[in-house]
C-alpha cells in the first residue's frame, strides 16, 4: 500500500517544540553517503540553510509523507533564493547503512540533497526522536528556528516562515496572519476562495515560482476555478492590513 502523498499549504500557527523563538544549533561534521564531508556551521556561515529530517525507514509512512509535503516549499525557495536550502536526511539511531538510506530515497522518490547514517545525537540534542523529527538551521548566528516532531500539511506554512527567518528575509518568526480571526476557506479549493474579513482587499495569486498569475481588486473572494491543480500563494493588501498565505487548488 502506497503512503498518501499530498502537497498543500495552509495558514496556521507554528506548532513544534519551539513556539515562535529560536534555539542555538549544535554543530556537527559528518560524511554523507556520497563521501562528501559537511560541517553545519560552515554551511550556515556561507549563507545556506540546512533542513534536517531524521527518519525511520521501516514502517514510518509519516517520514515519507513529510518529505513530499516539504518538497514544493524547498523547490520554491531554492528557485527564488539561489539554491540556499540544503535538505538532508539522517538515520534516527545510527543503525542504517548508506545502501539502506539510498534505497529508501530511491524507492519513495525523495529529493533530498544528501543522506547521513548518524542522526541519533542530533535528535537527542533537540529533544528526542519523532516520526520524523524536522529541524531548520540558518543564519550566521547558528540558530534552529524550526524544531518539530512529525510533519503534515498543516505545518507547511510555518516551515516556509522558518525558511524566511533562516534566510534573513524576515525578523519575525512564526507569526500567523496579522489580521486576527481572518479565515481563508475552503482549503483545498475548487472554485471560489473566500477571505473572511471585515473589509475588502486587493488579492494577488502567485505560483511556486513567485510569478503573479491572477489579480483582483476590492473584494473578499477570488475565483480560482481555471487554475491547474497545485500549490499557490495569495497576497492581500487592504486599507488596514496586509497578509499572505498558501492554498491548494484541487
Amino acid at each position: 500500500m502506497k503512503p498518501y502523498i499530498s502537497t498543500f499549504l495552509v495558514v496556521c500557527l507554528f506548532v513544534g517544540n519551539s513556539f515562535g523563538q529560536v534555539i542555538p544549533a549544535e554543530d556537527w561534521t559528518q560524511t554523507d553517503c556520497n563521501g562528501v564531508e559537511h560541517n553545519l556551521f560552515s554551511e550556515l556561515d556561507a549563507g545556506e540553510v540546512v533542513l534536517m529530517e531524521i527518519v525511520m525507514l521501516d514502517g514510518c509512512v509519516p517520514c515519507i509523507n513529510a518529505a513530499h509535503y516539504m518538497a514544493p516549499i524547498i523547490e520554491y525557495y531554492n528557485t527564488n533564493y539561489d539554491n540556499r536550502i540544503n535538505y538532508y536526511t539522517f538515520g534516527f539511531d545510527d543503525s542504517y547503512s548508506c545502501s539502506q538510506l539510498i534505497d529508501w530515497k530511491t524507492e519513495n522518490s525523495i529529493s533530498c540533497d544528501a543522506q547521513f547514517v548518524e542522526g541519533e545525537a542530533i535528535a537527542t540534542y533537540y529533544g528526542g526522536m519523532g516520526m520524523p523529527t524536522i529541524l531548520v538551521a540558518g543564519r550566521s548566528s547558528h540558530v534552529v528556528c524550526y524544531n518539530k516532531f512529525g510533519f503534515g500539511p498543516l505545518d507547511t506554512a510555518n516551515l516556509a516562515n522558518a525558511f524566511d527567518y533562516a534566510l534573513g528575509l524576515t525578523e519575525t518568526l512564526a507569526i500567523e496572519n496579522p489580521k486576527k480571526g481572518m479565515q481563508v476557506y475552503p482549503n483545498p479549493v475548487h472554485d471560489i476562495l473566500h477571505f473572511d474579513m471585515d473589509e475588502t482587499a486587493d488579492i494577488s495569486i502567485k505560483n511556486l515560482a513567485g510569478v503573479t498569475i491572477m489579480q483582483q481588486s476590492g473584494t473578499n473572494q477570488i475565483d480560482v476555478n481555471n487554475l491547474p491543480v497545485g500549490l499557490y500563494f495569495y497576497e492581500l493588501k487592504a486599507a488596514t492590513f496586509s497578509a499572505s498565505g498558501n492554498f491548494l487548488k484541487n
